[in-house]
C-alpha cells in the first residue's frame, strides 16, 4: 500500500494519466514505447504467469485503474474469513494477483505487449528463485532469467520472433486488443 499511499499523498493521480510500475533490474532493450498501447487497459509483458496467474513484475495502466490494481492485500487482511480457503492458502504470488484483479473487475482490461526487457543482476546480486548467469552479457550485466534475454533482444532486433518454449509468436508494436491473451 506504500504506493498507492504515495501517489495519493503527492497528488500523482490528478497530474498523471498513466503509470508505469516496474522492477528496479530490468534492462531494455529497446525503447519501451507506450503510444502503442491503449490507455484504455491494463498492460503487462507476455511471461511469467506462474499457474495461470499474472506476472508481477510490470504494469502499466491509467490513473481510474491503478489504485484498484494495487489493492491485493487490504481485504484479505480485513476479511481473512473470505479468503480462508484451502484454495487460497496455495495460490502463489501471480495467481493471487490474478484473483484481486477479478474481483475488483479489472480482469477484462488486462491486455500483454512484447518483452522489451529482461531481468539483470549486476557483480554482487543475490536471487531467490535462479542463480544468474556465470558470465555477463554484451550490455555488460548478468542474466537473471536467460529466456528473457532472448525474447527481449529477438524482439528489439528484429520486431518478430517465434520461441519454441513459448509456443508464440511475437510482434512488436501490435498489441493484441479486444481479447484476453492468457
Amino acid at each position: 500500500q506504500f504506493v498507492a499511499k504515495f501517489l495519493q499523498e503527492y497528488g500523482l493521480l490528478e497530474k498523471y494519466d498513466r503509470f508505469v510500475l516496474s522492477r528496479s533490474d530490468h534492462y531494455y532493450s529497446c525503447d519501451h514505447d507506450l503510444s502503442l498501447l491503449d490507455n484504455k487497459y491494463m498492460w503487462v509483458p507476455r511471461g511469467e504467469d506462474y499457474k495461470n496467474g499474472i506476472t508481477d513484475r510490470h504494469l502499466i495502466c491509467n490513473k481510474d485503474q491503478i489504485l484498484k490494481a494495487l489493492h491485493i492485500y487490504p481485504p484479505i487482511f480485513k476479511y481473512p474469513e473470505k479468503y480462508a480457503s484451502q484454495k487460497f492458502a496455495t495460490l502463489n504470488p501471480e495467481q493471487l494477483i490474478r484473483l484481486r484483479w477479478e474481483q475488483e473487475n479489472l480482469w477484462q482490461w488486462v491486455r500483454r505487449f512484447d518483452r522489451v526487457m529482461f531481468t539483470c543482476a549486476v557483480e554482487g546480486d543475490e536471487t531467490r528463485w535462479t542463480e544468474k548467469s556465470n558470465s555477463k552479457v554484451k550490455e555488460g550485466v548478468f542474466l537473471k532469467y536467460t529466456y528473457e534475454y532472448e525474447e527481449a533482444t529477438c524482439i528489439c532486433k528484429t520486431g518478430t520472433c517465434d520461441f519454441p518454449y513459448t509456443k508464440r509468436k511475437m510482434r512488436l508494436g501490435y498489441p493484441q486488443h479486444g481479447k484476453n491473451l492468457m
